[in-house]
């Protein structure tokens, strides 16, 4: 390694994302946020698991607006969502 990109790894110690973090349900839920949280009765999004244990955003629909769900795609850049209603 040379001296000039042993300093910058000093000054810039965090390392760039994969490609594998890119398409992470942290990644797509934070690049997807803004327009989720648009729908009508989406009452909080976050990462969760879905029934088989595998990564996934998980949606909390209020009770009161089912046809919130029907807004809510089935997976997001390949992340599943789960919907749940509360």
């Amino acid at each position: 390694m040379s001296a000039l990109s042993e300093w910058i790894g000093r000054l810039f110690p965090g390392t760039p994302p994969k490609d594998t973090e890119r398409h992470g349900p942290e990644y797509v839920l934070t690049k997807h946020a803004g327009r989720l949280m648009q729908i009508k009765g989406v009452m909080s999004i976050g990462i969760g698991k879905d029934d088989d244990g595998r990564p996934a955003i998980v949606i909390g629909v209020s009770s009161g607006t089912p046809d919130a769900v029907g807004q809510l795609p089935d997976s997001i850049e390949g992340v599943p969502v789960v919907k749940r209603s509360s």
